[in-house]
């Protein structure tokens, strides 16, 4: 909540500027990340579904015997789920591509965004052999640390959004014409554009800490 008023507040009042195409460029890499968070939470829904009606089958064709069970069981462990596998495959080259945009954004990577891309190259592996049961813990993995992370980059941005904009995370963002820039003076639609009053001109010293 605070990263977005945050983003808010910099687009409305610094259209333009670098700090609008920070604002933006942070935008982009988090929704990013939120909807690759959805379409891999998509894809542990299809998996588990999948791995239900395998256990269904696997019980409906146990019968009396286990012996025809334990048969039926590894034939079917066997059947890999290639679309499965592809999708997971997608998905881990999306968010290669994104921890690239994000590294080069921040200078990190939050820790949670490597855990991601472990299991979800493991996942991929048990979906191509058809271990539905070790692809769905590890597809479910993959959604925690995808969410976490979330959290972690948003974080960050806000941080380093706020220092650019002379703000501190936390603090309400203002509209333009409301409140006054990071010296004190009114902002006047744009930071710096306006002064307090007829004849209030900014002294040398004050000219130097605006160019600063």
């Amino acid at each position: 909540a605070q990263l977005r008023q945050l983003l808010e507040s910099l687009r409305a009042g610094m259209q333009g500027a670098p700090e609008a195409e920070d604002a933006n460029r942070a935008k982009e890499l988090l929704d990013g990340l939120r909807g690759l968070t959805q379409r891999q939470q998509e894809l542990l829904d299809r998996s588990f579904r999948r791995l239900r009606e395998q256990e269904a089958r696997r019980r409906q064709g146990a019968g009396p015997q286990g012996g025809r069970g334990q048969q039926g069981r590894q034939g079917q462990g066997r059947q890999g789920d290639g679309e499965g596998a592809g999708l997971q495959k997608d998905l881990r080259r999306d968010l290669g591509n994104l921890m690239l945009g994000i590294d080069e954004f921040l200078g990190e990577l939050p820790r949670p965004l490597g855990e991601a891309e472990d299991a979800m190259r493991g996942a991929g592996r048990a979906l191509g052999d058809g271990l539905l049961d070790e692809a769905v813990p590890l597809q479910g993995q993959a959604v925690d640390a995808l969410r976490r992370a979330t959290e972690g980059v948003a974080e960050r941005m806000a941080r380093r959004l706020g220092g650019l904009a002379g703000m501190t995370p936390g603090s309400r963002g203002r509209r333009p014409g409301q409140g006054r820039d990071p010296f004190g003076r009114s902002s006047g639609g744009a930071y710096g554009a306006a002064v307090d009053g007829p004849g209030d001109i900014p002294d040398e010293m004050e000219m130097r800490r605006a160019h600063d």
